[in-house]
């Protein structure tokens, strides 16, 4: 019998690949994919988020008629999942009249999902669990691009120095009672604003990574959230306050590692203090930012945000700033400049055409 050739009147059949067993198993299924996520070295944060966003997944795929089993989502329940998200069904189950929300969630909320959603569902394909994602062609939302908030700072021309005013409400804090807690608000809120650092990067920081005589951070890989070491550089006026700082916090005697400790209540296995948390940090600075008669949100975020702006507007370069901000992406810092360039205001009074028509 002749052999059968490409291109004949018979084409030779498609060999369809073998499936492993056990993609019927969800959580079988996420546990093997957790340890191939820890192996690829992510952070603690994105490994929470991707269980997180699973679990999230897993139990509401039974309100758009499928069972939790990898094998059996399809494209039509994840169109589905995403309008139920859109329109709020599907937001928090047991809330509301109808068993959700009716406010939808937004579209990064809902894209963060999916992002994490095509890794499982491609991994699980790589793996030989399934034959073909669900997600293969879906597309994430168009994002609304949000406002960024930031403090004024003292060269802001007519605008009232809103840094300055946090600042001196902390301080009068600290000179008011002279308790620990209200001293390491006030130095982490300026070591922050000084080096552009994360909320999560600055609470996470050791003893051993601050150089105090070289006047730098060396955030290591760990602690950053793109799990790339990188400096911080420090002025001098923050290294004297954070030298003055750690001589306190020695006199109190905290084990803990980081330079930054939480409520000696809060301990660890080992009774060690646990590190000052993201939340407790924010709350805080929006009480400070109440009490200085702002009306802004501060949080940790709005301090980094700060320091980008005014490194922009006192002459910092884009490349520096990506740098130190620790973006893997130019385009996160080509969003500063969109929204603050040099100083948008001050162009358009100087370059308007209707600058001189009306002088």
């Amino acid at each position: 019998m002749p052999t059968q050739r490409y291109g004949s009147a018979a084409p030779l059949r498609r060999r369809e690949r073998r499936l492993v067993p056990g993609g019927d198993d969800w959580d079988a299924c996420v546990r093997s994919f957790q340890r191939a996520r820890r192996r690829e070295n992510l952070a603690d944060r994105t490994l929470a988020l991707d269980l997180e966003c699973l679990g999230w997944l897993q139990r509401r795929l039974p309100l758009v008629g499928c069972p939790a089993e990898p094998t059996a989502v399809r494209r039509h329940h994840i169109d589905e999942l995403i309008d139920g998200m859109l329109d709020g069904r599907f937001s928090r189950p047991g809330r509301g009249g109808d068993g959700g929300l009716a406010q939808g969630l937004k579209g990064r909320s809902v894209n963060s999902k999916l992002q994490r959603w095509k890794v499982f569902f491609e991994w699980l394909c790589h793996e030989g669990y399934i034959a073909e994602s669900p997600l293969v062609d879906i597309v994430e939302l168009q994002e609304v691009e949000e406002e960024i908030t930031w403090l004024y700072g003292d060269s802001d021309g007519p605008h009232p120095d809103e840094l300055g005013q946090l600042f001196d409400s902390m301080r009068q804090a600290v000179r008011r009672y002279g308790q620990f807690h209200l001293f390491r608000d006030y130095a982490a809120a300026v070591v922050q604003t000084d080096g552009g650092l994360r909320p999560g990067e600055l609470l996470q920081l050791v003893l051993a990574d601050v150089d105090l005589d070289a006047r730098t951070i060396r955030l290591s890989a760990k602690a950053s959230k793109v799990r790339r070491w990188r400096h911080v550089f420090l002025s001098q006026q923050t290294v004297d306050l954070l030298r003055r700082y750690l001589a306190e916090r020695e006199a109190q005697g905290f084990e803990c590692p980081q330079v930054f400790p939480g409520s000696r209540d809060n301990r660890n296995r080992a009774g060690e203090v646990q590190p000052l948390l993201t939340s407790t940090y924010s709350k805080g600075l929006q009480r400070y930012a109440r009490n200085a008669g702002l009306t802004k949100k501060v949080t940790g975020y709005t301090l980094r945000h700060t320091f980008a702006r005014l490194y922009l507007r006192n002459g910092g370069g884009l490349a520096d700033l990506q740098s130190l901000l620790g973006h893997r992406n130019p385009s996160q810092v080509l969003r500063y400049t969109r929204l603050w360039g040099t100083d948008l205001q001050e162009a358009h009074d100087r370059f308007s055409p209707m600058r001189r028509r009306l002088a």
